[in-house]
């Protein structure tokens, strides 16, 4: 990872991998380590995580698929302790977009 001992005020690190939840779901009773390097990449070394979330001075945006994320007993960890903290949000549930031309600031005029 380029960052190694470089400091931003803001990081966004992207888990761009994904695949359907039918797949995850159907890891059962845990993944492989293959499938999680499959589908999870570098991600899954805790010392590229470590190096990761830890550049950032003022805040860290975690973009992925939770679903994915947690087959992996590191992330399934960062995650907890994230929403723990209430730092965990699900964007089909919690992020509104309004439509082009229709903001209330529009609305109320």
């Amino acid at each position: 990872m380029k960052s190694q001992g470089s400091e931003w005020r803001y990081v966004i690190l992207s888990t761009v991998r994904s695949c359907p939840r039918s797949e995850i779901d159907g890891q059962v009773p845990r993944p492989t380590k293959a499938w999680l390097s499959k589908q999870l990449g570098f991600i899954t070394d805790p010392n590229q995580v470590n190096v990761a979330i830890t550049r950032a001075q003022d805040g860290l945006c975690i973009l992925g698929n939770q679903h994915l994320l947690k087959c992996s007993a590191l992330w399934n960890k960062l995650l907890a302790h994230y929403q723990k903290q209430e730092c965990v949000v699900d964007p089909a549930k919690a992020i509104q977009v309004n439509p082009i031309g229709k903001s209330k600031s529009k609305q109320q005029k």
